[in-house]
């Protein structure tokens, strides 16, 4: 027959073990998801020398760029030096000569615009990026998922081991 000192010791093992994981994961998860966003420009259709492969890098930003407020775009958001997402371009440089505006959020996220962005559309883009930030919860959970599961997991195996073990003997 299995004591109930072994049931104590499963708890203070169990809770030992889920502290251990739950900080390791935090600490994992926390370092890979990102904080810091940027938004992806929208080029206009009519810019010509751009798409013929020019350098637009001398235009002013409206007459390269489509305004998100004035057209109602649904803006994009990528992490901040993604290189995957984001294509090297001189207009790209031009873009970032202007130094950046940095808004930090509630949930410890930060956005980064061009202050050669109107008022309006700073607005604007603060306003989509704080809607959109539900969507960011799915990075954290997908990250999360494996932590959660070898946290729970294996006290729940030997908690089902024990009880199997107690009605077995008696």
């Amino acid at each position: 027959m299995i004591s109930r000192g072994t049931l104590r010791r499963w708890l203070v093992l169990s809770a030992a073990w889920v502290t251990c994981v739950g900080l390791m994961g935090y600490v994992a998860v926390f370092l890979e998801v990102p904080r810091r966003f940027e938004y992806v420009y929208q080029v206009r259709s009519d810019v010509e020398s751009w798409q013929e492969g020019r350098s637009p890098e001398r235009a002013p930003i409206y007459d390269v760029m489509r305004s998100p407020s004035q057209e109602e775009l649904t803006p994009d958001f990528v992490p901040a030096g993604h290189a995957e997402e984001r294509a090297v371009s001189e207009w790209n440089k031009h873009v970032d000569e202007g130094p950046l505006l940095e808004f930090y959020f509630f949930d410890g996220t930060e956005l980064q615009l061009s202050s050669l962005l109107s008022e309006k559309d700073r607005d604007y883009l603060v306003a989509a990026f704080w809607n959109q930030r539900w969507s960011r919860w799915s990075v954290w959970a997908t990250l999360a998922t494996p932590w959660i599961v070898a946290a729970v997991l294996p006290p729940l195996l030997f908690f089902g081991v024990w009880l199997v073990r107690r009605f077995r003997s008696g």
